[in-house]
């Protein structure tokens, strides 16, 4: 047994920037002994541990308790455990060579005091931990080189894990491609705040992120490869609850990035989505070429047989328009075979794939058309408004109030055309017909990405389509073979003596022609030869189980006979026992009859507990309203009297200049000089003691009255709330 060091086993395992956020669950599926969550946490959130010390700590630990358990084969079963298949692979790859076993060495002491410098990480390293701004990269290429060729790394655990997340529920998957620098991170932004806010009304649209697909109005690439948003968004519609990922792509025809890297990038986002958005702002003429070039490396649509009938074909398509400028003729909205907006009578969509109404279009422009027509199971147009002169990014422009009212209104239309109860419900993943949930989606993304992987984008659209069709003939196999048995194993509950062969062999003919009717209701999927290849695979498949169900009869047949020879020696004990089972049922009889008394004194008893327990609560209830009454006619009878007080004190102070008393008044009068009895009279004047006599009283008596109201105000909250 050859051995490795731990620090360069947490070297490579610090790579998964996935098992680095669930350290914890890592941890405790390694078993430990002794239990040091709590600690590793703390000095976690102290920052006294790097990424690459943590982990050194938890596999010393591990290698401490278990010695020579603690190899790296275990490790990477445990890893398969956690559904960390990428790594594992990585770890098996450079740490174990043929059937080899691997040790693991340790040399700390203390697992809690790591001494050794974290590894500097390379390029790839950086990227395979890479999680920018809430979006999460599953597909990146490296070491592009001037002719557009890299190498492509494929991340699908984080995706297989919110797969998991979304568990035995439908799931949508919206992607969003185009070119380059044509809003896709932004719009797929708008997706999200719609999915997580669409409670509030419009406001949805003002809600800030802290973070999100990160993006910019500018020439520089910003998202690289494939990403989805970390989480799955639930939508609930009529009880049923839908997950929803949101796809964000790198934009196409950048000058960093060939033709084929283009194309593996869309054909793995058209494959995964249920959605396909297409984001352009270009002619629709060069949109479609451009579309139409890049289903060539995932189309389906001709990978089924010889024989004409239809293969793996996509889900739906929406052709987005942005900065839509026809508006003379057409009308921002949205475009099908079978709708336009409001008020409009021409239809883009049909405009665009007017093939069969232009007879002058040339064979290419028709061919692009058909192409495309036969690769979606629907098509749809959507126009929208430029968003005018200033971008969402500028600070100015941040609030969506600010956006040109056209491109405002034509987001939110959009993304409730999207995201509407009944468009989510129609876009859930769909493979040949049949809806996936998270759990089933999971198989065939492994499968895809691992194809993917190992033939760096050359895969051939035929092979992933027999690969995937052999994937869910395999399951309607299984399927079909389980409803065999279920016929089978009823139709020998309902004979459980056995039947003669004759009768089994027509009953096995009936059930085989009904699964089959039911299996080949798929046979336009591959055509007639694939599906004669299944049909065939089937037939074996239920060979075998009949051959099961055949031993089962004629072992039921024979133990009927065995049983019928017991059955004399079984009637005759019954009648010797049968004084016996009399009296035991007597007794049987007299003891439920006293349990049934005692029930039933016990019922009566109950009943009278509630009626007296009903009787004191109507009681206190008419105690209680008795108090609040009382108290409401107190409260009512101090507020007017109040009113009344107030009144009088208004009147007072309104009649102010009225209080007055009276003065003596006198002039003195000369006659030639001479002064004589001075003339007397009386004047009425404003006296400020009278008013003052009669206000104060007054406010006396309003606050006193106040406090009358207040009191009774209290009372009556009291009783309200007694």
């Amino acid at each position: 047994m050859t051995s490795v060091n731990e620090g360069d086993i947490a070297a490579l395992l610090i790579k998964d920037v996935g098992l680095m956020s669930e350290w914890e669950f890592f941890y405790h599926y390694l078993r430990p002994q002794e239990n040091r969550t709590l600690a590793l946490k703390q000095i976690w959130a102290q920052s006294n541990f790097s990424s690459f010390n943590l982990i050194r700590a938890i596999i010393n630990q591990w290698v401490s308790e278990k010695g020579s358990e603690a190899t790296v084969n275990v490790l990477a079963d445990i890893l398969t455990t956690m559904n960390r298949i990428y790594i594992r692979d990585l770890l098996l790859q450079k740490f174990v060579s043929g059937s080899k076993v691997q040790s693991i060495n340790c040399n700390l002491n203390d697992a809690t005091n790591p001494t050794e410098t974290e590894p500097t990480l390379t390029e790839e390293d950086e990227l395979l931990q890479q999680k920018t701004s809430g979006g999460v990269t599953i597909l990146r290429l490296l070491n592009s080189t001037h002719d557009g060729h890299g190498r492509i790394l494929i991340f699908i655990s984080h995706l297989l894990s919110m797969l998991s997340t979304v568990g035995d529920r439908p799931v949508a998957i919206i992607s969003i491609n185009g070119k380059q620098r044509s809003g896709k991170s932004f719009l797929a932004n708008q997706f999200i705040k719609y999915l997580k806010h669409s409670e509030q009304g419009e406001a949805w649209l003002d809600e800030r992120m802290e973070s999100g697909f990160e993006w910019r109005d500018d020439y520089k690439r910003v998202t690289s490869g494939i990403q989805v948003w970390f989480e799955p968004l639930f939508v609930r519609v009529d009880g049923k609850e839908v997950g929803v990922i949101v796809m964000d792509t790198q934009g196409l025809h950048d000058e960093n990035t060939g033709a084929q890297e283009n194309s593996i990038i869309f054909g793995l986002s058209v494959l995964l989505s249920s959605v396909f958005i297409y984001n352009e702002m270009n002619t629709a003429d060069d949109s479609l070429q451009f579309l139409r070039s890049y289903l060539e490396f995932a189309k389906f649509a001709s990978a089924g047989g010889d024989d004409g009938a239809e293969g793996l074909v996509f889900q739906k398509l929406i052709f987005l328009r942005r900065d839509f400028q026809a508006v003379r003729h057409y009308a921002y909205g949205y475009y099908d075979d079978n709708s336009c907006p409001p008020n409009q009578t021409k239809n883009l969509k049909l405009t665009m794939f007017q093939h069969q109404q232009s007879p002058d279009m040339c064979n290419e422009a028709i061919e692009t058309r058909l192409g495309i027509e036969k690769s979606f199971q629907e098509i749809g147009v959507y126009a929208m408004s430029s968003p005018g002169k200033k971008m969402p990014d500028m600070p100015e422009y941040q609030s969506s109030l600010a956006w040109d009212p056209e491109f405002r209104s034509c987001i939110m239309d959009f993304v409730a055309l999207v995201f509407g109860h009944q468009s989510i419900l129609n876009s859930t993943k769909k493979l040949f017909g049949h809806e996936l949930t998270g759990e089933k989606l999971k198989e065939y993304v492994s499968t895809w990405a691992q194809l993917i992987q190992e033939t760096e984008g050359m895969v051939e659209s035929k092979t992933i389509f027999e690969i995937t069709a052999d994937m869910f003939y395999a399951k309607k196999i299984e399927e079909t073979s389980n409803e065999y048995r279920t016929l089978m194993n009823r139709y020998l509950a309902e004979n459980p003596t056995g039947v003669a062969n004759t009768a089994f062999n027509t009953f096995h003919e009936l059930a085989l022609s009904s699964i089959e009717s039911k299996f080949c209701q798929d046979r336009a999927l591959g055509g007639e030869s694939l599906l004669n290849k299944y049909k065939a695979r089937l037939r074996e498949r239920i060979n075998g189980v009949k051959d099961d169900f055949v031993s089962i009869n004629a072992a039921n047949v024979v133990a009927e006979q065995e049983r019928r020879q017991r059955e004399a020696e079984r009637i005759a004990a019954q009648q010797r026992q049968a004084l016996m089972e009399r009296q035991r049922l007597e007794a049987e009889v007299e003891r439920q009859r006293r349990e049934a008394e005692l029930e039933r004194q016990r019922v009566e008893t109950e009943q009278e507990n509630q009626r007296r327990e009903a009787e004191l609560f109507r009681q206190q209830q008419e105690a209680r309203n008795l108090a609040i009454s009382t108290a409401e006619t107190r409260y009512q009878q101090t507020l007017q009297d109040l009113h009344i007080s107030q009144g009088k004190l208004q009147q007072i102070q309104n009649n102010r200049n009225n209080y007055k008393a009276p003065v003596e008044m006198k002039k003195r009068n000369r006659v030639l000089g001479v002064v004589v009895e001075p003339t007397r009279w009386t004047e009425f004047r404003y006296d400020e003691g009278l008013y003052q006599q009669a206000l104060q009283p007054a406010e006396a008596e309003v606050r006193s009255m106040q406090q009358r109201v207040n009191d009774a105000e209290h009372l009556l909250n009291v009783a309200r709330n007694s």
